[in-house]
């Protein structure tokens, strides 16, 4: 039992880092600008404005990631980051659809040749049409900003993510968080259906003066949260 308590004990603080951590980086989404991957296959063509390209207010979701303090930097980091997951996705595809070559070395190059070929044709397609597929056999469109929603997560490092949006949010509104305080109110209501004895329970509610708790056979549950920091 002793065990057992430590395993779900285990269980509870990863649901519940996580949960904290999947917070803030769609905070961190819904607030903070990202690069226009196309305008970056514009430039790297030829065309377009390196500046605009290369604004801060333009990566800011990228310093959150990346960290560095040069812009192309950022840049770099999630360009060579994105094509390196294409680059496993589209080689692990080469290797089932090269499996029957017989020899592994064939097998492996093969599979190799097909995602480097298959990455870079990604790489042009995510930046024309704004989306890729995940793989050949996972029909999942992901954009620019899923992959960086995914590489938050593998990023993880909640002290200085944090300290790094603390900074933007300083430099966009000249405001010290330090000096601010901060409060939130949140309510919820969430429903169950009932499956037996709703009369029962619509009595429980009338005698803890919540009689409204019971509608149309569902039981409705309302909690408020409050909390200043």
């Amino acid at each position: 039992m002793k065990r057992m308590d430590s395993l779900f004990g285990g269980m509870s603080g990863l649901l519940d880092s996580l949960g904290d951590e999947l917070f803030q980086n769609e905070y961190a989404l819904a607030y903070f600008n990202s690069m226009d991957f196309g305008q970056l296959f514009t430039w790297t063509e030829g065309g377009g404005d390196a500046g605009d390209v290369f604004k801060l207010e333009n990566q800011e979701l990228e310093y959150i990631v990346y960290r560095f303090h040069n812009p192309s930097g950022n840049i770099a980091a999630a360009y060579a980051e994105i094509f390196g997951l294409r680059l496993a996705i589209r080689t692990a595809e080469g290797l089932i659809e090269h499996s029957k070559l017989g020899n592994p070395l064939l097998v492996l190059s093969a599979a190799i040749l097909y995602g480097i070929t298959n990455a870079i044709a990604d790489m042009v397609k995510l930046a024309k049409e704004g989306s890729v597929e995940l793989s050949k056999y996972i029909k999942v469109k992901l954009t620019y900003r899923d992959h960086l929603r995914l590489f938050l997560l593998m990023h993880s490092n909640n002290e200085r993510k944090m300290s790094r949006m603390l900074a933007l949010i300083r430099l966009n509104t000249g405001v010290n968080p330090d000096e601010k305080q901060t409060y939130a109110s949140g309510n919820m209501r969430s429903s169950i259906k009932l499956w037996f004895l709703p009369g029962v329970v619509r009595s429980i509610g009338t005698v803890m003066g919540s009689a409204d708790q019971v509608e149309d056979g569902r039981f409705f549950i309302e909690r408020k949260a409050d909390y200043s920091y």
